[in-house]
């Protein structure tokens, strides 16, 4: 639940990118100004860097031991009051944040968040630099040393963080009552911070132009039929096996987080981190262990298999992506696979028109002639910044304003789950 406030809270406050949400609570303690931190770089073009929090500082690094004593300027920052909702119900409502699935069943998770009033601690860089002049660094250390053995981390120091000023509620309600059948409605998650910062600014380079037909996807895809080919070899009972493991994952972002985080060290020839899985209770712990031993790498003597390698990074690729959606988006895209309509929602690149449309009278669309089936994609692709729209006799499908990599990413998990299906 802790991961799942401060990401959502980061994501609502922080267009930027500037702020690295704690995942752990435990990690708080390492979070002390001036405290080094490793940035990964980038494996993917659209991916966010990752961070990861070290238990030293920049006093303990440097060859004298004189400690360096940080001027630290406080101000205020936000006042946040969060709360999320995931329904089911048996209903079928058309209004803002619900959506209809085929599906039977009850229940409704709801989680509240309140961090109240923060503050904003930063170092006073001009005094830091006068007290670090003259000053080496102790390349023996060995943190430092092994730091710098990794030729794909960065190292960094914490110059500014948010705190709480007061003890947070974080609570999670969960209600369910067993499958009864018939039809379901289903709520995305929305977040009303009581205030933001209004000091936000433009994020990512926007490489998908803005307006344009969902045919500008052709040229990536087609790529990704090649890397999602180690899928579509697997036997039916390994396919079913993989498909049913990353669709489980996509209702735990906690899980997400930390599979991306191995899969991305494995392919960067490191070891994953072992501590953050302890930190799983031990079935999502086995699902981890078993979803790595289906493509290839044993977490019991930490070998890739040589003939695995395609298949560890075509899980790599699809994980990759589906930790950089929203939850908002992952849960409308498990809904999608509920209801069968990937393979439609894949071909649309590729049958779009120039300017985004496709009659309705096309084969690919008759999936969508149910509308609470469209109503749910509709609601996908606004999610990813895609505007889909019908009218008596076309469907259109653009990209909206500055949509970033968001179209892209979207299909990389949807041809990854497509794949898993035999398909491509």
């Amino acid at each position: 639940m802790f991961a799942k406030a401060t990401k959502n809270f980061v994501r609502e406050t922080d267009c930027g990118g500037d702020l690295i949400p704690v995942s752990r609570l435990n990690d708080s303690d390492k979070l002390q100004l001036l405290s080094l931190v490793t940035k990964r770089k980038k494996f993917w073009c659209w991916q966010k860097p990752n961070y990861h929090f070290l238990t030293v500082t920049l006093s303990d690094v440097l060859a004298e031991d004189k400690p360096i004593k940080p001027v630290i300027v406080e101000s205020d920052f936000v006042k946040y009051e969060g709360k999320f909702e995931d329904c089911v119900r048996g209903n079928l409502e058309a209004s803002f944040g619900k959506i209809n699935l085929g599906a039977g069943g009850k229940g409704l998770v709801e989680s509240q968040s309140s961090f109240g009033n923060l503050r904003k601690q930063e170092v006073d860089l001009q005094q830091l630099m006068n007290d670090v002049k003259g000053r080496t660094m102790n390349l023996n250390n060995t943190l430092l040393k092994q730091v710098l053995e990794r030729k794909h981390e960065v190292l960094c120091i914490l110059t500014e963080k948010i705190v709480t000023t007061k003890k947070c509620l974080i609570t999670e309600h969960i209600q369910t009552e067993e499958k009864i059948g018939g039809i379901a409605g289903f709520s995305t998650k929305v977040v009303k911070p009581d205030a933001v910062d209004s000091a936000r600014h433009s994020g990512d380079e926007n490489t998908i132009p803005s307006d344009a037909s969902l045919s500008v996807l052709k040229q990536g895809i087609s790529v990704l039929k090649t890397q999602f080919q180690p899928f579509v070899k697997l036997s039916d009972d390994k396919q079913g096996a993989l498909y049913k493991t990353l669709y489980e994952i996509l209702y735990h972002d906690e899980l997400v987080t930390v599979l991306e985080d191995m899969v991305n060290n494995i392919r960067m020839g490191d070891k994953p981190k072992l501590m953050e899985l302890k930190e799983l209770k031990p079935a999502q712990q086995q699902d981890v262990a078993d979803f790595l031993q289906l493509v290839g790498y044993s977490l019991q003597n930490g070998l890739l298999l040589q003939e695995e390698q395609r298949l560890f990074s075509a899980a790599h690729l699809l994980i990759s992506a589906v930790a950089e959606l929203p939850d908002d988006t992952l849960a409308l895209l498990g809904a999608c696979c509920d209801l069968q309509v990937v393979p439609a929602l894949c071909c649309l690149p590729n049958v779009v028109s120039a300017d985004g449309t496709l009659p309705l009278s096309d084969p690919t669309m008759a999936t969508f002639s149910d509308t609470g089936r469209f109503h749910i994609v509709r609601r996908l692709f606004a999610s990813s910044n895609i505007n889909l729209k019908m009218t008596e006799s076309t469907v259109k499908a653009v990209t909206m304003k500055e949509p970033r990599f968001f179209p892209f990413i979207l299909y990389i998990a949807l041809y990854g789950f497509y794949a898993l299906g035999g398909n491509l």
